[in-house]
């Protein structure tokens, strides 16, 4: 019945071809059923039925597929909006980058306030007013009197630590001098590093436990933290922690030391 209505209505003539570029090859599977269907259906006129219900059949696949699509693009576009895109730091300064051309140090932190920064940390619950320097555990005697530090080669790792709750994005750790660090990120658009010493791993304890493994090697390292956007796979933001490993030979890793303690004491302006 529905062959001879398709046969009997007339309907305007259509340009597509069996062997139009737009459409698939007629041996496709679920067209030569279509075909099969309509022409045993209807004798006399079954060559014509089956065209007009071969081309019904592929504008509503590619319907379909346009709705499908445009869907997806919605979802990604609405997690864009809500979660943001990554954009550089106003603060972002790397210091292992600052002999480049056009990388500018920003305004020393000891004349911006606590509420003016896109993070705090603070060591031993003290405020950091001016972040440590590779230079300055350079000259550590141990690493000195081995030609100073160095990237350990293979040591670069990148971790995510994810948070169900807002902004604020708090974590805190300790190193191999047993120095107690906490780290908050308050904006997306925040990035800030650091640089301390560590002994084979370095434990986050944020909202969840995480960890990042170093080579037995590394005794410095270098520390980048910046704000991660929820993803289409990760419903979560978070930050994102990069870290570089250095080390001076087969150096000892450093542990409690009077020469860390100073450079911990400057950097939050208690000497």
């Amino acid at each position: 019945f529905l062959a001879q209505e398709l046969s009997s209505t007339p309907r305007p003539r259509c340009r597509a071809t069996a062997r139009s570029p737009l459409w698939p090859p007629l041996d496709h599977p679920p067209v030569m059923l279509a075909e099969r269907l309509v022409q045993t259906a209807d004798h006399d006129g079954g060559a014509v039925s089956s065209r007009k219900f071969l081309v019904g059949c592929r504008g509503a696949v590619g319907i379909g597929i346009g709705v499908a699509l445009s869907l997806v693009a919605l979802v990604w576009a609405m997690s864009k909006v809500v979660h943001g895109s990554e954009a550089p730091n106003r603060l972002a300064y790397d210091p292992l980058l600052s002999q480049h051309e056009g990388v500018v140090a920003p305004e020393p932190l000891e004349l911006l306030g606590e509420d003016d920064r896109c993070y705090t940390h603070k060591i031993n619950g003290n405020l950091v007013f001016q972040e440590p320097t590779i230079e300055q555990y350079d000259e550590y005697p141990p690493f000195k009197s081995h030609g100073g530090l160095h990237y350990i080669s293979g040591s670069k790792t990148v971790d995510i630590l994810r948070y169900e709750t807002g902004l604020p994005f708090c974590t805190h750790f300790t190193d191999s001098s047993n120095h107690v660090h906490d780290v908050c990120i308050k904006d997306r658009f925040c990035q800030f590093s650091m640089v301390m010493p560590v002994q084979w791993d370095i434990q986050w304890h944020g909202e969840v436990f995480d960890r990042t493994g170093f080579d037995a090697l590394v005794a410095v390292a270098f520390i980048e933290f910046s704000f991660k956007p929820a993803m289409f796979l990760h419903t979560f933001p978070g930050i994102r922690v990069r870290c570089m490993g250095y080390g001076a030979g087969d150096t000892r890793i450093v542990g409690e030391s009077p020469f860390v303690d100073d450079i911990v004491q400057v950097a939050t302006h208690l000497i």
